[in-house]
């Protein structure tokens, strides 16, 4: 079995490689097709997001009904494939309907071809987990990105394409992400395989609903604070504030990779195999974004301004409100993974989540006026670190583990880390030796 540092090391390259790409990508298409351009390219990305957050019920599913259940993995990708058609393809009907009788949401015809593929590749993606087929997945995230910017940038800077063309090769790229998982899940089931019953149809789908609303709860509890500056505050305002947000989450690339590397394992690995390998993840991904968030607070200002100009200046102090917060977050998605997947449950990830929406919501709205875009900085960092805070009372409570177990690194993390160190830089041999030795 691959190792999980070795996995990890693969997802991060594969990870960074995909965000450094998707950057370039983002210039090319905001400089070529200007701002009303992007903005639709923009929209269209933003509501694909929104079900493939929820497709990731599907993919939790899986993952719970065979790794914690024990559950056939054939019976349960076949009612996986059964809910995406039940719930994906007519979604992506009604798109295609609402994008021919109104034109101005044109763009939702080509999020209507992409939706299936995927949230296909999501649900292909728990099978890989539980092989640890970590390459698979890694690969297939990569076609999407890196296939829009080989065909995008030429189309736009050679071709003189338009928005059509963009938006045609984003959705077209999805659809080859689907091709490759399909050609990939053959070593392990028929890719187009049904085979279920109405007990796991409804018990699966029950609970994939509930972990997809939770995805889609959480991925809102990121945004709702942008929809309320976009509301309250000018088109220079959210502006900067978006940029401070897009600045600090890159902070999360580093660390994501681990949790990523880690699903499979924990979701088939016995519960206290479990809880062990989700207590080391968890306070080894804090330990990385607490030495990120010291060094960003220290260079945000000096580098926003650098990278971006003058008139992104207020973008760095921003970053440093919302450190405290994104520090801490990033500890919600392996203690959320655990609670979800092991223990079963997602309705209490589903009510964290809910009541942080609706917290920074109401914070923000309220310090808005009197901090201006700090406000939202500050409402954002308040929400997460209570998300935090609740995750982690439950996360000790279902698994009777102390707070310290998990969130300050054990002796084991450093005997782990001196291990890699001198499997990186092998101890020097004394001169003498060598001397000995000639």
């Amino acid at each position: 079995m691959p190792s999980v540092i070795g996995q990890t090391l693969m997802t991060f390259s594969g990870t960074s490689a995909s965000y450094v790409v998707a950057i370039i990508t983002g210039i090319v298409v905001a400089r070529t097709l200007g701002p009303a351009g992007k903005g639709v390219a923009s929209y269209a990305a933003l509501v694909l997001t929104l079900f493939t957050q929820f497709g990731d019920g599907l993919q939790n599913g899986i993952l719970h009904e065979c790794g914690h259940r024990g559950k056939e993995q054939i019976f349960v990708y076949g009612t996986a494939m059964r809910l995406l058609g039940l719930w994906m393809v007519p979604a992506a009907g009604l798109m295609a309907v609402v994008a021919i009788v109104f034109p101005r949401h044109a763009a939702l015809a080509f999020v209507a071809c992409a939706v299936p593929f995927a949230v296909y590749v999501q649900v292909a993606n728990s099978v890989f987990f539980l092989h640890n087929d970590i390459r698979t997945t890694v690969i297939a995230g990569l076609i999407p990105t890196l296939g829009v910017a080989l065909l995008t940038i030429p189309a736009l800077t050679i071709f003189h394409g338009g928005l059509t063309a963009v938006l045609a090769i984003w959705a077209a790229m999805f659809a080859g992400a689907a091709v490759y998982a399909m050609i990939r899940l053959n070593a392990y089931m028929p890719p187009l395989l049904f085979a279920s019953n109405r007990a796991l149809i409804r018990e699966q789908g029950w609970f994939s609903v509930k972990t997809g609303l939770t995805s889609l709860v959480g991925f809102l509890n990121l945004r709702i604070d942008v929809f309320v500056v976009s509301i309250m505050l000018d088109a220079r305002t959210l502006g900067i504030y978006v940029l401070a947000v897009a600045s600090g989450e890159m902070m999360w690339q580093v660390s994501r990779p681990l949790i990523w590397s880690t699903n499979g394992r924990i979701a088939t690995a016995s519960r206290e195999r479990a809880i062990a390998l989700s207590n080391a993840v968890t306070r080894n991904v804090l330990a990385v974004e607490f030495l990120l968030g010291i060094v960003i607070f220290a260079l945000a200002p000096f580098a926003v301004k650098l990278v971006y100009g003058s008139a992104y200046a207020e973008s760095g102090a921003v970053v440093r409100w919302l450190l405290p917060g994104l520090v801490l977050y990033a500890s919600q998605a392996p203690l959320g993974y655990y609670l979800t997947i092991k223990e079963g449950k997602p309705a209490a990830m589903l009510a964290i989540q809910s009541i942080s929406v609706v917290l920074c919501a109401g914070i923000t709205v309220f310090t808005i006026g009197r901090l201006n875009v700090f406000g939202a900085a500050l409402a954002t960092t308040v929400t997460y670190v209570c998300a935090t805070i609740a995750s982690s009372a439950l996360y000790a409570r279902y698994t009777g583990v102390p707070f310290a177990q998990f969130t300050f690194l054990q002796r084991e993390d450093f005997i782990r880390f001196r291990r890699m160190l001198e499997r990186v830089l092998p101890p020097r041999r004394p001169l003498a030796d060598l001397g000995a030795e000639s």
